[in-house]
């Protein structure tokens, strides 16, 4: 446990850009909500931004690790399963149809987020959206085949913002939102705001508000970063899993 004491600005805020189809970005979203209302008593602003990893990997050429070395493939599969016993967090294996479909339709869950921001739904409703979707993609067994496979259709996504607490209304007029050009622009407006802040992946965190020589804005990426982002900002950090939950 510690909290750093160095001098830090007084305005401390982390924009956090996602893309709920990552098994690392399911990892640190469930340490940001741990830790969430901890860090806003300690001066920092959390804002979620949804942006579409598809095309955050393509205008940075980057690939998965599945597709690029077959060593680095082997290893990520291995480094999920360690990451699951250290974060407490029960990932499934990826579906078997993650590029040839899930990849595609993941786009769908990250408008219905982005509407749900930019129609003002409350941030525990938009929290609870976000923990849905995760637990829909990486968690959930009955929405998985005999084959691996995961079907995210449409009922499956409505679901989830049920689930959330939105009124059968609710959810229809969020869900029928997000085939407008305002939420399509939304969803496209975060992609390019991350890339154009050197994201190339998911998770990436812009941090405000480092002490010195810290101070001016950066990027982290990836979960294994929240030590050093809570040492910048002179918050509190007792590790992944602070109280010991079992999500």
């Amino acid at each position: 446990l510690f909290r750093n004491m160095a001098a830090c600005s007084s305005t401390k805020k982390i924009t956090y850009y996602f893309d709920c189809i990552s098994p690392y970005t399911a990892f640190a979203w469930f340490v940001l909500q741990r830790y969430k209302t901890k860090w806003a008593t300690q001066g920092v602003k959390i804002e979620y931004k949804p942006i579409f990893l598809g095309a955050v990997m393509h205008a940075t050429k980057n690939v998965s690790p599945a597709m690029a070395i077959p060593q680095k493939a082997g290893f990520v599969a291995g480094d999920i399963k360690r990451n699951c016993s250290l974060f407490r967090v029960g990932l499934l294996p990826m579906p078997s149809n993650f590029f040839s479909e899930v990849a595609k339709k993941i786009i769908v869950v990250q408008r219905v987020i982005a509407s749900a921001i930019l129609h003002g739904l409350p941030q525990g409703r938009v929290d609870k959206i976000i923990s849905n979707f995760t637990y829909a993609v990486h968690l959930d067994k009955s929405l998985r085949n005999e084959d691996n496979e995961l079907k995210l259709e449409k009922s499956t996504i409505a679901s989830c913002l049920t689930a959330a607490g939105l009124s059968p209304e609710e959810t229809q007029k969020l869900m029928g939102s997000i085939s407008t050009p305002e939420v399509k622009n939304a969803l496209k407006g975060n992609t390019k705001e991350a890339l154009k802040r050197g994201a190339f992946g998911s998770p990436s965190f812009w941090i405000e508000g480092g002490a010195e020589p810290h101070a001016k804005p950066f990027l982290v990426f990836g979960s294994d970063r929240f030590e050093q982002i809570a040492h910048l900002l002179g918050v509190e950090w007792s590790g992944v899993n602070p109280i010991k939950s079992n999500l």
